[in-house]
């Protein structure tokens, strides 16, 4: 069923199934087959038929691949129906399935039979939140709890498993690659609507500095064109918005040297606590943020919107917008990054997000022998990387993290990006990203020259299954809990000699 075009199971469909089927004890590794007719989609290499720690296994794993979180209403659920579906029947708080319950304090759940011998309700904790508990279970305990995850290790305490960095594969950073190239002429567009502005009168006004796409402006044909449509003009400046986002793409795949490892957001930087009387759009400060990463072993690429390479441009920096005329040592700090080819200037009118968010996911294909950039540095904790750690392309000692990484503090939010498929976005963000930290200059001068970098996350928040034990844990994000905070849920082998 999960195959059709017109069905897409919610999280809390997925909670349904799973909390009626751990309520009714299918879960539990002493159950019999489940009898009921499985189609291909869920046969996932096991026979037609199954029950126990496999079962949840399957369903989780059908739910990683279409939910990212759950509510911490759904996580209670879950361990209520799990909790009534593992004890069994005449369950008393001396039983050997007692042992392995790790999640709640036995002597505080009466006896599942009256005196006559009749089924009485078991008493479940009220609906509250579930508090943390981050104690480690022993290998055959069965864990329902809600434990916070170790920010530098990945390492749930509670079952002493690592939860890995899901990175993309190759098919979604072309995904991600298609979808930012139609989003850019949707841009485009809708800027070209709502300005006056030429990008015929800002090449006037040049100061000379040049980049790698300079040869695809070439000078537009002077005669008389046909008038076009209002259409006819959106579908033609979308098409020049793609063009010169994939020109760049292609430049990437191309261009000869090293492939560029750490991608730096030049507005995002320059503009960095700019925001006094005399702030500016401050080079020095891209400067010193290009130097760190060089000095780190990184090899950097700044890019820049089209109007700050100008010797005259007006900022934004405030409330009002003041006009900036580059001096002769910023104008130095320009042709130096240009000489040494680590700056792309953005076209004009283009939003140059869309062009350091593709530059991070690039293949760099010549520039890496068409092995891709993340493959130089490997992070143990990285899923689905399968080059040789050992090799001598690899090294251990640079700063943690796939490459390239994306040097910007750039908070996201427009709106366009919410157009973009919700995993894939995350799942860039989690990888890519790198956060800065120093000082503001004021013009060319810092009072502190320390800089710091937040390290890319060292794990997804996304829905996981890893070896723990004998069986898998899961961690599932809550939307309304911590961020490093899951719930986790792990069932034991009940036969196991472990448990006897």
């Amino acid at each position: 069923m999960r195959k059709e075009e017109a069905v897409f199971l919610e999280p809390e469909n997925y909670v349904l199934i799973i909390s009626t089927l751990a309520e009714n004890g299918w879960f539990r590794d002493d159950a019999p087959p489940l009898e009921m007719s499985l189609d291909d989609d869920f046969k996932d290499g096991m026979a037609p038929v199954f029950s126990g720690p496999k079962l949840f296994d399957h369903f989780a794993r059908q739910m990683a691949q279409d939910a990212l979180e759950i509510t911490s209403s759904s996580a209670r659920r879950l361990h209520n129906s799990f909790l009534t579906g593992m004890l069994p029947k005449d369950f008393a708080s001396s039983s050997p399935l007692s042992s392995s319950i790790a999640f709640v304090n036995m002597n505080n759940i009466a006896n599942n039979s009256t005196k006559e011998g009749k089924q009485k309700p078991l008493l479940l904790p009220p609906l509250t939140s579930l508090q943390p508990n981050n104690d480690r279970a022993k290998d055959n305990q069965l864990i329902l709890s809600r434990v916070t995850i170790d920010n530098k290790t990945a390492l749930c305490p509670r079952s002493n498993t690592a939860l890995h960095l899901i990175v993309l594969d190759s098919n979604q950073r072309q995904q991600l690659h298609q979808d930012l190239v139609r989003l850019a002429g949707i841009q485009y567009m809708e800027w070209g609507s709502s300005s006056k502005a030429s990008p015929k009168t800002d090449e006037k006004k040049s100061s000379g500095i040049t980049s790698p796409n300079t040869r695809h402006e070439n000078k537009r044909d002077k005669k008389q064109q046909p008038k076009l449509s209002a259409d006819e003009k959106n579908n033609r400046d979308s098409k020049r918005a793609e063009y010169e986002l994939s020109t760049f793409a292609d430049w990437l795949n191309v261009r000869k040297g090293e492939p560029f490892t750490a991608i730096v957001d030049g507005a995002n930087v320059a503009y960095s606590g700019q925001n006094f009387e005399q702030g500016r759009f401050n080079y020095h400060q891209i400067k010193f943020l290009t130097d760190a990463l060089i000095s780190m072993g990184e090899n950097p690429l700044v890019i820049v919107p089209y109007k700050y390479t100008m010797k005259t441009f007006h900022t934004n920096n405030g409330a009002q917008k003041r006009r900036q005329i580059l001096n002769d040592v910023e104008q130095d700090i320009l042709f130096d990054f240009r000489d040494d080819g680590r700056l792309y200037r953005v076209p004009a009118r283009c939003l140059d997000d869309y062009y350091w968010m593709l530059a991070s996911v690039s293949d760099q294909l010549k520039p890496t022998g068409g092995k891709g950039v993340d493959m130089l540095h490997v992070s143990p904790n990285i899923e689905g990387n399968e080059t040789d750690k050992s090799s001598n392309n690899i090294n251990t000692e640079r700063f943690p993290g796939t490459r390239p990484m994306l040097i910007t503090n750039d908070q996201m939010r427009d709106h366009k990006l919410e157009l973009l498929d919700t995993r894939l976005f995350r799942r860039w963000t989690s990888c890519h990203i790198v956060n800065y930290n120093f000082t503001a200059f004021v013009g060319n001068e810092c009072v502190d020259n320390e800089i710091g970098l937040s390290t890319p996350d060292f794990f997804s928040r996304e829905i996981q299954g890893n070896p723990s034990g004998d069986g898998t844990a899961w961690h599932f994000p809550v939307s309304d809990w911590g961020d490093n905070e899951r719930f986790c849920v792990r069932i034991p082998h009940l036969s196991s000699e472990s448990c006897k």
